[in-house]
């Protein structure tokens, strides 16, 4: 869960960035800066909330349950708080989508819990009573439910029953109360990702159902081998009866005495020939197949590689594009069921509040893009980046022969289909428009220092043929035109 953790949702870097589905809107200034500041704020809040640590169970659940069951909901004091529920504790469904929009759960709760989050006139009598007697540490069953409002039950004058989704918490065999609470949210507060799912299932499957079988085996030798070690370190013996009641020891160095007849004497009581090493070889085979079934060879690909000779940069690059190909429909899937419906019910609990900059005119009724720049979602996006590489190299090579063939290829938009793949800064890219602008001043300041060569050429040659015509006209006056003829290699 750690590798996953740092993969896809890491604290310590930005795993995601706002833009929108223009790409000349998305570098319009004002629009980049008003997507800059609401990724800033969400950031800031994610860091001072719990979000991280809920992230953090769940990935550990997914892996070995194929599911977690976890709400995001309002805080007063972080604005944001992440809710995780504990395996077995809850029940799920999902619509005609296959999306899970329901969530029922079984959670106990102190008396001292249950009056503080709804209050001392909403519980049982029972609960009031356990109070009154300073029993507040006993606990109670709660349910709570969570799951779309149809229409027909909405109540447009009612505030909480207008609202598309409920959340109802009661009290499990209470008679003398209806429920604790009613409440609504404006959007699906569940966060309930699944590693994988198998047809119309709603629980999802994982890598620790693929594995249980290896985990069993790894048990089963384990205890083997703990009974080799027993059976050479203290064996199981046989004794002569005559030694029933006398003392015996196994200690290094120690002397048993008895009186055998038989001769046969204080002995083992079977002969184990075992090779402990071959069991031990038996248990890291097992230990690996657990390792790469956790995926735990594309966190530390090479960590435990003690090969000699040297790897190539091919085989790097191949390795890893093979693990990336495995992990990628888990990864699509955990965008979208986990961290989608994080930035977007986040985004929207914390525009209700007040806390995110107006946005300018220009992004009115538009919808926004996510795009996912973590570890992984970029190494993902970075096996296609060899295609290109590839081009851009052989178009190269036949530019050596016949330079033309580059008019072939796009440059600029191998540029941004490159930076795109590599999840490159938007504010690194020049928008197309800002390029356009700098190759027409480039082509202007070209033009005008081609003219003003031009005009130059053109003054000297006219400076040369003025004099040329006035040493003429002088010659002719003063009659010295044969002079001036054989100074211009016409004399004869």
């Amino acid at each position: 869960k750690s590798g996953m953790q740092a993969g896809m949702t890491s604290p310590a870097r930005p795993w995601y960035a706002l833009g929108t589905f223009d790409p000349d809107l998305r570098e319009f200034k004002p629009v980049k800066e008003w997507l800059e500041a609401v990724e800033r704020v969400q950031r800031d809040t994610f860091q001072g909330s719990n979000i991280y640590n809920m992230l953090h169970s769940l990935y550990g659940d997914i892996g070995l349950f194929g599911t977690s069951g976890n709400m995001l909901v309002a805080d007063e004091e972080t604005e944001l708080r992440g809710m995780g529920f504990l395996m077995g504790e809850y029940y799920l469904a999902t619509d005609h989508r296959g999306i899970v929009n329901t969530l029922y759960r079984r959670a106990d709760m102190t008396v001292e819990q249950m009056i503080s989050r709804f209050g001392l006139g909403k519980v049982s009598q029972s609960v009031k009573n356990l109070w009154d007697c300073g029993d507040k540490l006993v606990e109670r069953p709660i349910w709570h439910a969570v799951q779309p409002r149809i229409k027909a039950e909405r109540d447009e004058s009612d505030r909480v029953r207008s609202m598309p989704w409920k959340s109802v918490y009661w009290e499990e065999g209470a008679k003398d109360v209806d429920i604790l609470s009613m409440a609504g949210f404006q959007e699906s507060p569940l966060l309930c990702p699944r590693w994988d799912t198998m047809g119309n299932d709603v629980y999802g499957v994982s890598p620790g159902m693929d594995v249980l079988p290896d985990l069993k085996e790894l048990q089963t030798q384990r205890r083997a081998y703990g009974q080799a070690v027993d059976q050479g370190v203290k064996p199981a013996m046989i004794a002569p009866t005559s030694m029933r009641n006398e003392p015996k020891s196994h200690l290094p160095g120690s002397v048993t005495y008895l009186d055998d007849p038989t001769g046969r004497g204080y002995r083992r009581a079977v002969e184990i020939d075992l090779d402990a090493a071959i069991l031990r070889d038996d248990m890291n085979t097992t230990r690996q197949h657990i390792r790469e079934g956790f995926y735990a060879d594309l966190w530390a690909q090479f960590l435990n590689d003690n090969r000699v000779q040297p790897r190539t940069a091919t085989e790097i690059a191949e390795r890893k594009e093979e693990k990336l190909i495995e992990l990628g429909p888990v990864v699509e899937r955990l965008q979208t069921e986990l961290l989608k419906p994080i930035i977007d019910r986040s985004f929207l609990i914390l525009e209700r509040a007040g806390l995110l900059p107006p946005p300018p005119p220009e992004l009115q009724g538009k919808e926004l893009k996510v795009e996912y720049i973590s570890m992984l979602a970029q190494a993902q996006k970075a096996v296609g980046t060899g295609s290109i590489e590839r081009l851009i190299g052989f178009g190269l090579g036949i530019a050596q022969a016949k330079p033309d063939v580059l008019d072939k290829i796009n440059t600029d938009q191998a540029i941004d289909e490159m930076a795109d793949l590599l999840g490159t800064p938007p504010s690194i890219i020049v928008a197309d428009t800002d390029v356009e602008k700098t190759r027409e001043a480039r082509a202007q300041a070209q033009q005008q220092a081609a003219q003003m060569e031009m005009a130059g050429q053109a003054a000297a040659a006219a400076k040369d043929g003025g004099a040329a015509a006035s040493d003429l006209v002088s010659a002719t006056q003063g009659g010295g035109a044969s002079d001036l003829l054989d100074r211009l290699g016409l004399g004869g």
